[in-house]
């Protein structure tokens, strides 16, 4: 971006230029000259940005339907490497799946192997359909968080002379699947122009977390059976397993304990097939996911499952949620005469909206003012005598 030293550099020498008097051809000239120094000043600012997303540049990571750094950058000869890594959140264990909704580190490094350059990058995450997935925060010292049109960036803030730069990731919520970071890594000679840099691009797939860690579970499944759901799985051994957990939530991302199945196994050890079966009798209206924790004999607990479903609906129906994907406002059309609570929740599980219908009003149909939320995914919830009765999905553009 440009310095105000140079805007007002530039402002100062057009209106000098407009002032002197000369003829049709000269002024002509003046103007050519006039669209040099603009160049030349956007060169030097781009050169020296704060960030390709922050600037004027756009997005370079080289995802679908971006470009990349080396579209301006080239020339130069530093050996340029970037690597993403992901590490489980404030350890140096490295994240080989993502469980929905959790936090996770995220660290690019830009490596040269020749010369003295300084080091800048722009990294952002996807999901299988090139929507974003999950969020960013908490970047260090040299690295901003940018959102440019429905995307997020990661970048650096400046031309940096440590190469390693990182930020925090909230994964998307849980079914998301299979989820690529796309990254860009640039070493730059600061000269001023973009001859004579050099930059590389890589790319991190990171599944979705569904399989089994210690327990064998060979099945996982949820079936509706009238006004309850029926929660079964089958290891085909375990060990050391005290007890398995089941969690229940109403947004993929808050579960809580609902049961404590005991393994049955000899001390916890099988070497054949077991089946288990609970059945939930606080069945909810709207979305109700479950999963499944092991806890071993030693206090150690795992995931090990998936998450799944369910989705119950009330005879009449609980509500219309439109427009969706919304910009300004969401109108939601409630087809109950209860009182409801109505919030709008991040992924990181705050509440950004909420509001009140009374069952004695008139009109059952309100208007949530969306406008000055950032865009990103939101879970709409309806809440009914402190249970949640219905939660959708909200892409805010």
């Amino acid at each position: 971006m440009k310095t105000i030293q140079q805007t007002k550099f530039t402002a100062r020498l057009f209106r000098k230029l407009s002032t002197i008097n000369i003829n049709p051809k000269k002024r002509l000239m003046q103007k050519v000259y006039s669209g040099f120094i603009l160049l030349g000043i956007g060169v030097i600012a781009l050169s020296n940005s704060g960030g390709a997303a922050a600037g004027f540049a756009g997005a370079r990571t080289g995802a679908p339907g971006e470009g990349t750094c080396s579209n301006c950058h080239g020339g130069g000869s530093f050996g340029t490497s970037v690597l993403l890594e992901v590490f489980e959140n404030g350890t140096a264990t490295p994240a080989t799946s993502y469980v929905g909704g959790t936090t996770y580190d995220v660290k690019v490094t830009v490596n040269k192997t020749t010369g003295n350059p300084k080091f800048s990058f722009q990294s952002t995450v996807l999901n299988s359909s090139n929507a974003m997935a999950g969020s960013f925060n908490t970047p260090g010292s040299n690295t901003q968080v940018t959102a440019l049109g429905a995307r997020s960036y990661i970048e650096h803030n400046a031309a940096s002379t440590p190469n390693i730069f990182t930020a925090k990731w909230v994964a998307p919520p849980a079914l998301t699947g299979t989820v690529t970071f796309y990254v860009s890594g640039n070493c730059v000679n600061g000269t001023g122009g973009t001859n004579g840099d050099q930059a590389v691009t890589g790319q991190l797939s990171l599944p979705e977390f569904s399989t089994p860690l210690y327990a064998n579970v060979t099945q996982f499944s949820v079936a509706q059976i009238q006004q309850s759901n029926s929660i079964s799985w089958t290891t085909a051994e375990e060990k050391n397993n005290a007890y398995f957990a089941i969690q229940k939530s109403a947004d993929a991302k808050n579960f809580q304990d609902i049961a404590r199945i005991n393994s049955k196994g000899e001390n916890g050890n099988s070497s054949i097939e077991l089946n288990y079966n609970f059945v939930d009798n606080n069945q909810w209206i709207g979305a109700n996911y479950y999963r499944l924790l092991s806890t071993d004999i030693d206090g150690k607990v795992s995931y090990v499952s998936e998450i799944k479903n369910i989705v119950v609906k009330n005879q009449h129906g609980v509500a219309q949620v439109y427009p969706n994907p919304a910009q300004d406002v969401l109108t939601v059309s409630m087809t109950s005469h209860s009182s409801n609570t109505i919030q709008l929740v991040n992924m990181n599980g705050q509440v950004v909206k909420r509001t009140e219908l009374n069952a004695s009003a008139s009109n059952h149909t309100i208007e949530m003012n969306i406008r000055e939320i950032p865009q990103g995914i939101y879970f709409l919830q309806i809440i009914e005598n402190g249970v949640v009765i219905k939660v959708e999905k909200i892409l805010k553009q």
